[in-house]
């Protein structure tokens, strides 16, 4: 009998002795760990690499699988569809649903933080586009526009905007954060030694992608079933070719002459880059205060406006948007 009470004894020492996450660990897949913060900015330098690539897919998709690799290595986990769709239709988070393909790479990675001096554990998830034929990779758009150079010269021939959920105005990054005039266009185009435009042809196509960030936050230790749906947002590239034909008179000749340029840049959410703090914010100022928090600060439409007309472009996304 000393025995059995010894045993018994001993087996509740070494179950008080187990760390405490173990207990909370069965919603959570065993090939997921919590990374560090210098692997995780690492990570997120390889996306934003890839997101830059993504626009010339078929030229950089070597260098895409690589950074596909080198993030899974620094302890990513790539997701289902199935598992991301069963933690987005929980009855604790607010309904989103996205598009079941195999064309969006979902990715997973955890990571703690301290956020006024209550340890949280966040659940970053992110999509990106495999190839062209993804949801999150725009389609090629055409916009034809004719004038002349003495009345278009005043006139915009590109420029810019974007929309969010919030209609507002983010900051544009890259060469889109100004406007190319007709001028400044046909200036660059042209050859030193044409004194006359007389008219011309612009032809604009437009590629787009867009990265998305789910964050989900939780107290340390807690189960996934704890978590609260804190931040969404996008990272949205744009590249725009443009080209010029034009008629070029020189002297007693008149010609047609092609010739054309292209464009970057890119948008992002509100805190797209900063989210992991936003998302903690949110959580904490829901526990502990009870305030709400705003979780869409999707880009949602580019507006691009040349020479005879504005296009409204809507963003490729993954999430469905229900009427």
């Amino acid at each position: 009998m000393k025995k059995l009470i010894s045993s018994l004894l001993m087996v509740i020492l070494l179950c008080s002795c187990l760390p405490a996450t173990d207990i909370y660990a069965e919603d959570r897949n065993s090939e997921e760990v919590v990374v560090d913060m210098f692997a995780y900015e690492k990570m997120k330098a390889l996306y934003k690499e890839r997101a830059i690539l993504t626009k010339d897919w078929h030229t950089n998709e070597k260098r895409i699988l690589e950074i596909d690799y080198e993030i899974q290595m620094l302890g990513a986990r790539e997701i289902s569809i199935n598992e991301l769709l069963g933690k987005l239709r929980a009855d604790s988070v607010p309904y989103v649903d996205v598009i079941e393909t195999d064309n969006i790479r979902w990715s997973s990675v955890r990571v703690n933080t301290n956020y006024n001096g209550q340890m949280l554990e966040l659940q970053i998830i992110r999509a990106c586009p495999i190839d062209v034929t993804s949801p999150l990779y725009g389609s090629t758009m055409e916009i034809k526009g004719t004038g002349t150079f003495a009345d278009a010269a005043s006139k915009n021939f590109l420029s810019v905007a974007v929309s969010s959920a919030a209609e507002a105005i983010p900051k544009v990054g890259g060469i889109l954060s100004g406007m190319l005039t007709v001028k400044d266009a046909i200036s660059t185009l042209m050859d030193g030694n044409v004194t006359t435009v007389n008219d011309f042809d612009c032809t604009y196509q437009y590629y787009l992608t867009s990265d998305e960030v789910f964050v989900f936050v939780k107290f340390q230790g807690s189960t996934d079933k704890y978590q609260e749906f804190c931040y969404k947002g996008n990272n949205v590239d744009f590249w725009c070719q443009y080209g010029v034909t034009r008629v070029v008179v020189d002297g007693m000749d008149s010609k047609p002459v092609h010739d054309s340029e292209s464009i970057t840049g890119y948008v992002q959410s509100t805190d797209y880059e900063n989210c992991e703090n936003a998302a903690a914010k949110n959580f904490f100022n829901y526990k502990l205060y009870g305030q709400s928090f705003k979780l869409d600060h999707y880009i949602y439409k580019v507006e691009v406006k040349t020479l005879d007309k504005t296009k409204v472009i809507n963003v490729p996304r993954a999430e469905l948007l229900y009427n």
